[in-house]
């Protein structure tokens, strides 16, 4: 009789083995389930629907008597989950554009933040829209200050070839974004992409005609580029007589920065800021000038 039982669980023993559960590839608890919604167009389609609602919900603002800590708090959340989103897939993007351009009605803080997402989830598609936004009149002009932005961001050659013409002649008449937003954004864009732009920024930075706040950034980005032509255009708007104390003031820090480093700004700084003050009839300026020498050139 005992032999007949050892018999018989040998025999079963392969059946048994058969059976159980292969260990080294069993999916961890909540893998398996998890990967199947993954996989589930229908799931898939519900997660991306949520994300673009939560986005929605981030981007709307709270009303303008809130308190500092509900409005501390939209700034987090907005902030983390732009953050977040501006990562997510092609499907997400899909998805945010069409609720952008299904949504015409949305505020301008929602439509600005879609925009952004959708431009970096999908860049190839939005290429165009950003680029039609910056130069077509029609759509709100804060949307389109926020295109010209993320067309640098996402496609800087893109935007100098489509800035440029925009910064170098002033259109009268023609609703554009914010020169200074456009020189900035162009200057930026010029840098990332390894395009040579001095020429653009010295004209604007020297063109008294020119919007003020965008001759500032031009001043800014012109101290970037090593050589005399940066130097020059820097010095003329030191001496110019536009009545800008300002620009002025700001131009003169620049020149002190572009000697940080071009070579031979540095030797003549000197000597520059000494002619500048030597030939200078505003008093005020006069005595800017005197402290300048006094901090660099004591």
């Amino acid at each position: 009789m005992r032999h007949t039982f050892v018999l018989t669980a040998l025999l079963g023993l392969p059946l048994l083995l058969a059976c159980a559960p292969d260990e080294s590839s069993a999916a961890p608890p909540g893998q398996a389930e998890a990967g199947a919604e993954s996989s589930d167009p229908a799931a898939a389609s519900i997660e991306i629907a949520r994300k673009v609602r939560d986005l929605v919900s981030a981007l709307t603002p709270p009303p303008p008597t809130s308190n500092s800590a509900v409005q501390s708090a939209y700034i987090e959340r907005r902030r983390e989950t732009l953050k977040e989103l501006k990562q997510g897939s092609e499907a997400l993007g899909h998805a945010v554009r069409r609720e952008l351009e299904d949504n015409p009605d949305h505020i301008l803080d929602v439509r600005r933040g879609l925009l952004e997402v959708a431009a970096y989830t999908v860049p190839a598609e939005m290429e165009s829209v950003l680029a039609e936004l910056v130069t077509e009149y029609g759509e709100d002009l804060g949307l389109r200050t926020k295109a010209c932005e993320l067309l640098g961001e996402t496609h800087p050659e893109r935007a100098v070839a489509v800035l440029e013409p925009l910064i170098r002649e002033p259109r009268p008449g023609v609703t554009l974004p914010p020169a200074e937003i456009m020189v900035q954004t162009y200057a930026e864009a010029a840098q990332d992409s390894g395009y040579d732009a001095i020429d653009p920024l010295t004209e604007i930075a020297t063109n008294l005609f020119l919007d003020q706040a965008a001759r500032l950034f031009a001043v800014r980005a012109v101290a970037d580029y090593e050589g005399a032509r940066a130097r020059e255009a820097i010095r003329v708007v030191v001496i110019e007589s536009s009545g800008n104390g300002y620009l002025r003031r700001m131009a003169a820090q620049e020149l002190v920065n572009h000697a940080k480093i071009d070579a031979t700004t540095k030797a003549q700084l000197c000597d520059i800021l000494t002619d500048i003050a030597d030939k200078e009839t505003d008093a005020n300026f006069l005595d800017f000038m005197l402290k300048m020498l006094d901090k660099h050139c004591s």
